[in-house]
Protein backbone atom coordinates (compact mmCIF):
# COMPACT_ATOMS: atom_id res chain seq x y z
CA UNK A 1 0.00 0.00 0.00
CA UNK A 2 2.99 2.32 0.30
CA UNK A 3 2.94 2.49 -3.51
CA UNK A 4 -0.54 3.99 -3.32
CA UNK A 5 0.59 6.77 -1.00
CA UNK A 6 3.55 7.60 -3.25
CA UNK A 7 1.23 7.62 -6.23
CA UNK A 8 -1.09 10.12 -4.54
CA UNK A 9 1.51 12.53 -3.19
CA UNK A 10 4.30 12.31 -5.76
CA UNK A 11 7.22 10.30 -7.08
CA UNK A 12 10.80 10.04 -5.82
CA UNK A 13 12.42 9.67 -9.25
CA UNK A 14 13.95 12.26 -11.56
CA UNK A 15 11.26 13.55 -13.93
CA UNK A 16 11.20 13.15 -17.68
CA UNK A 17 10.26 15.83 -20.20
CA UNK A 18 6.81 14.94 -21.56
CA UNK A 19 4.39 16.99 -23.63
CA UNK A 20 1.74 14.37 -24.50
CA UNK A 21 -1.43 14.07 -22.41
CA UNK A 22 -1.95 10.38 -23.18
CA UNK A 23 0.05 7.18 -23.40
CA UNK A 24 1.13 6.07 -26.88
CA UNK A 25 1.01 2.33 -26.13
CA UNK A 26 -1.43 0.68 -23.71
CA UNK A 27 -1.98 -3.00 -22.88
CA UNK A 28 -4.93 -4.00 -20.65
CA UNK A 29 -5.51 -7.65 -19.72
CA UNK A 30 -7.53 -9.47 -17.05
CA UNK A 31 -5.15 -10.51 -14.28
CA UNK A 32 -4.72 -13.98 -12.85
CA UNK A 33 -3.72 -12.46 -9.48
CA UNK A 34 -6.52 -12.36 -6.93
CA UNK A 35 -4.89 -11.47 -3.61
CA UNK A 36 -4.59 -7.82 -2.56
CA UNK A 37 -1.11 -8.55 -1.17
CA UNK A 38 0.13 -9.33 -4.70
CA UNK A 39 -0.95 -6.04 -6.24
CA UNK A 40 1.79 -3.74 -7.46
CA UNK A 41 2.13 -0.34 -9.13
CA UNK A 42 5.49 0.50 -10.71
CA UNK A 43 6.93 3.65 -12.26
CA UNK A 44 9.51 2.43 -14.80
CA UNK A 45 12.15 4.21 -16.91
CA UNK A 46 11.34 5.00 -20.49
CA UNK A 47 8.04 6.69 -19.66
CA UNK A 48 6.38 3.41 -18.64
CA UNK A 49 4.05 2.46 -15.81
CA UNK A 50 2.94 -1.07 -14.89
CA UNK A 51 -0.02 -2.17 -12.76
CA UNK A 52 -0.26 -5.84 -11.78
CA UNK A 53 -3.45 -7.35 -10.35
CA UNK A 54 -5.10 -4.00 -9.60
CA UNK A 55 -8.79 -3.05 -9.83
CA UNK A 56 -9.86 0.05 -11.71
CA UNK A 57 -10.26 1.96 -8.43
CA UNK A 58 -6.48 1.77 -8.00
CA UNK A 59 -6.08 3.82 -11.18
CA UNK A 60 -8.83 6.26 -10.24
CA UNK A 61 -7.16 7.08 -6.91
CA UNK A 62 -3.86 8.52 -8.21
CA UNK A 63 -5.50 9.95 -11.36
CA UNK A 64 -7.99 12.05 -9.35
CA UNK A 65 -6.09 12.33 -6.02
CA UNK A 66 -8.70 10.53 -3.93
CA UNK A 67 -8.83 7.50 -1.67
CA UNK A 68 -11.03 4.49 -2.36
CA UNK A 69 -13.74 5.71 0.03
CA UNK A 70 -14.01 8.89 -2.04
CA UNK A 71 -15.16 6.95 -5.12
CA UNK A 72 -18.95 6.85 -5.38
CA UNK A 73 -21.23 4.81 -7.64
CA UNK A 74 -20.35 2.40 -10.41
CA UNK A 75 -20.52 -1.40 -10.45
CA UNK A 76 -18.82 -3.44 -7.74
CA UNK A 77 -16.18 -4.85 -10.12
CA UNK A 78 -14.31 -1.52 -10.25
CA UNK A 79 -13.10 -2.30 -6.70
CA UNK A 80 -12.54 -6.06 -7.09
CA UNK A 81 -11.81 -7.16 -10.70
CA UNK A 82 -8.00 -7.31 -11.17
CA UNK A 83 -6.21 -6.05 -14.29
CA UNK A 84 -2.65 -6.10 -15.62
CA UNK A 85 -1.89 -2.81 -17.36
CA UNK A 86 1.28 -1.65 -19.11
CA UNK A 87 1.37 1.86 -20.57
CA UNK A 88 4.19 3.73 -22.28
CA UNK A 89 4.80 7.31 -23.37
CA UNK A 90 7.12 6.97 -26.36
CA UNK A 91 10.31 9.04 -26.62
CA UNK A 92 10.76 9.35 -22.85
CA UNK A 93 14.11 8.45 -21.29
CA UNK A 94 13.44 8.96 -17.60
CA UNK A 95 10.58 8.44 -15.15
CA UNK A 96 7.18 10.09 -15.39
CA UNK A 97 6.17 12.25 -12.43
CA UNK A 98 2.74 11.85 -10.90
CA UNK A 99 1.72 15.27 -12.31
CA UNK A 100 2.58 13.97 -15.78
CA UNK A 101 0.86 10.64 -15.16
CA UNK A 102 -2.49 11.97 -13.91
CA UNK A 103 -3.92 13.28 -17.22
CA UNK A 104 -2.49 10.20 -18.99
CA UNK A 105 -4.21 7.84 -16.56
CA UNK A 106 -7.49 9.71 -16.98
CA UNK A 107 -7.20 9.45 -20.77
CA UNK A 108 -6.36 5.74 -20.49
CA UNK A 109 -9.44 5.03 -18.39
CA UNK A 110 -11.69 7.12 -20.64
CA UNK A 111 -10.44 5.24 -23.72
CA UNK A 112 -10.17 1.66 -22.49
CA UNK A 113 -12.78 1.56 -19.69
CA UNK A 114 -15.14 4.17 -21.19
CA UNK A 115 -14.99 5.85 -17.79
CA UNK A 116 -17.02 9.01 -17.31
CA UNK A 117 -17.05 10.78 -13.94
CA UNK A 118 -17.92 14.03 -12.27
CA UNK A 119 -16.80 15.64 -9.03
CA UNK A 120 -18.93 16.50 -6.02
CA UNK A 121 -18.34 17.62 -2.46
CA UNK A 122 -20.12 15.55 0.17
CA UNK A 123 -19.96 15.37 3.98
CA UNK A 124 -18.29 12.07 4.82
CA UNK A 125 -17.76 10.42 8.22
CA UNK A 126 -14.21 10.99 9.37
CA UNK A 127 -11.96 12.21 12.16
CA UNK A 128 -10.17 15.34 13.27
CA UNK A 129 -6.67 14.71 14.61
CA UNK A 130 -6.14 16.87 17.71
CA UNK A 131 -3.56 17.16 20.49
CA UNK A 132 -4.47 15.15 23.60
CA UNK A 133 -5.17 17.03 26.84
CA UNK A 134 -1.77 15.96 28.23
CA UNK A 135 0.10 17.45 25.26
CA UNK A 136 1.94 15.97 22.27
CA UNK A 137 4.66 13.32 22.58
CA UNK A 138 6.38 14.06 19.29
CA UNK A 139 10.10 14.24 18.58
CA UNK A 140 11.25 17.15 16.40
CA UNK A 141 13.32 15.74 13.56
CA UNK A 142 17.06 16.39 13.30
CA UNK A 143 17.48 13.94 10.43
CA UNK A 144 19.01 15.05 7.13
CA UNK A 145 17.00 12.67 4.96
CA UNK A 146 13.36 11.61 4.71
CA UNK A 147 12.51 7.95 5.36
CA UNK A 148 9.14 6.20 5.56
CA UNK A 149 7.99 2.72 6.62
CA UNK A 150 4.28 2.13 6.16
CA UNK A 151 3.41 -1.38 7.33
CA UNK A 152 0.45 -3.28 8.68
CA UNK A 153 0.04 -2.03 12.23
CA UNK A 154 2.85 0.52 12.00
CA UNK A 155 3.72 3.98 10.73
CA UNK A 156 7.37 4.98 11.05
CA UNK A 157 8.86 8.05 9.43
CA UNK A 158 11.72 10.49 9.85
CA UNK A 159 11.58 14.13 8.77
CA UNK A 160 7.86 14.16 7.99
CA UNK A 161 5.03 16.55 8.82
CA UNK A 162 1.45 16.31 9.98
CA UNK A 163 0.17 16.26 6.39
CA UNK A 164 1.89 12.90 5.90
CA UNK A 165 0.46 11.56 9.16
CA UNK A 166 -3.18 12.47 8.41
CA UNK A 167 -2.82 11.13 4.86
CA UNK A 168 -1.48 7.83 6.19
CA UNK A 169 -4.22 7.64 8.84
CA UNK A 170 -6.87 8.31 6.15
CA UNK A 171 -5.55 5.31 4.23
CA UNK A 172 -5.42 3.07 7.30
CA UNK A 173 -8.84 4.07 8.66
CA UNK A 174 -10.73 4.23 5.37
CA UNK A 175 -12.09 7.73 5.97
CA UNK A 176 -11.07 11.38 5.84
CA UNK A 177 -8.72 12.53 8.62
CA UNK A 178 -8.03 16.27 8.95
CA UNK A 179 -5.17 17.94 10.83
CA UNK A 180 -6.54 20.05 13.70
CA UNK A 181 -3.39 19.81 15.85
CA UNK A 182 -1.89 23.19 14.96
CA UNK A 183 1.53 21.48 14.94
CA UNK A 184 3.96 22.56 12.23
CA UNK A 185 7.42 21.49 11.16
CA UNK A 186 9.02 18.07 10.73
CA UNK A 187 8.92 15.19 13.20
CA UNK A 188 10.17 11.64 13.64
CA UNK A 189 7.09 9.41 13.99
CA UNK A 190 6.96 5.91 15.45
CA UNK A 191 3.45 4.49 15.84
CA UNK A 192 2.68 0.79 16.37
CA UNK A 193 -0.64 -0.92 17.07
CA UNK A 194 -2.60 -4.15 16.61
CA UNK A 195 -4.31 -3.70 13.22
CA UNK A 196 -8.02 -3.95 12.60
CA UNK A 197 -9.01 -6.60 10.00
CA UNK A 198 -10.63 -3.80 7.93
CA UNK A 199 -7.44 -1.72 7.85
CA UNK A 200 -6.47 -0.51 4.33
CA UNK A 201 -9.68 -1.98 2.89
CA UNK A 202 -11.53 1.31 2.37
CA UNK A 203 -14.10 0.22 5.00
CA UNK A 204 -14.15 2.74 7.88
CA UNK A 205 -12.38 1.59 11.05
CA UNK A 206 -14.03 2.66 14.32
CA UNK A 207 -12.84 2.81 17.95
CA UNK A 208 -15.08 -0.20 18.74
CA UNK A 209 -13.62 -2.38 15.96
CA UNK A 210 -11.98 -5.66 16.90
CA UNK A 211 -8.17 -5.74 16.49
CA UNK A 212 -5.87 -8.65 15.63
CA UNK A 213 -3.48 -9.13 18.55
CA UNK A 214 -2.99 -8.11 22.16
CA UNK A 215 -1.61 -4.63 21.50
CA UNK A 216 -3.50 -1.33 21.51
CA UNK A 217 -5.86 -0.18 18.78
CA UNK A 218 -4.65 2.60 16.49
CA UNK A 219 -6.86 5.03 18.45
CA UNK A 220 -5.23 4.12 21.78
CA UNK A 221 -1.74 3.99 20.27
CA UNK A 222 -2.05 7.53 18.91
CA UNK A 223 -2.74 8.89 22.40
CA UNK A 224 -0.26 6.72 24.29
CA UNK A 225 2.63 6.99 21.82
CA UNK A 226 2.19 10.38 20.10
CA UNK A 227 -0.02 12.35 22.48
CA UNK A 228 -2.65 12.81 19.77
CA UNK A 229 -6.32 11.91 19.59
CA UNK A 230 -8.95 11.26 16.91
CA UNK A 231 -12.31 13.02 17.28
CA UNK A 232 -15.23 11.75 15.21
CA UNK A 233 -16.74 14.32 12.82
CA UNK A 234 -18.30 14.69 9.39
CA UNK A 235 -15.85 16.19 6.91
CA UNK A 236 -16.68 17.93 3.59
CA UNK A 237 -14.66 15.95 1.07
CA UNK A 238 -14.25 15.78 -2.67
CA UNK A 239 -15.87 12.71 -4.21
CA UNK A 240 -15.46 11.18 -7.68
CA UNK A 241 -18.88 9.98 -8.87
CA UNK A 242 -18.90 7.25 -11.54
CA UNK A 243 -21.38 8.17 -14.30
CA UNK A 244 -20.59 5.23 -16.62
CA UNK A 245 -17.90 2.58 -17.08
CA UNK A 246 -17.36 -0.64 -19.07
CA UNK A 247 -15.01 -3.57 -18.80
CA UNK A 248 -12.45 -3.33 -21.61
CA UNK A 249 -11.62 -5.97 -24.18
CA UNK A 250 -8.18 -7.48 -23.51
CA UNK A 251 -5.20 -6.72 -25.74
Amino acid sequence: MRCIILALVGTLFAPATVHAQKFDVVSVKPSSLQGASQRSMQNLPGGRIRFIGVPLSFLIMPAYQVWDFQISGGPGWIHTEPWDILAEAEGVQGFLTIDQERPMLRALMEDRFQLKVHKETKPLPGYALVVDKNGPKLQRSTEANLSIQNGKGSLIAKKEGMLWLVGSLSQKLGCVVTDNTGLTGEFDFSLKWSPDPAENSGVPVTPTSIVDGDGPSIFTALTEQLGLRLVSQRVPAGVIVIDSVQQPSAN
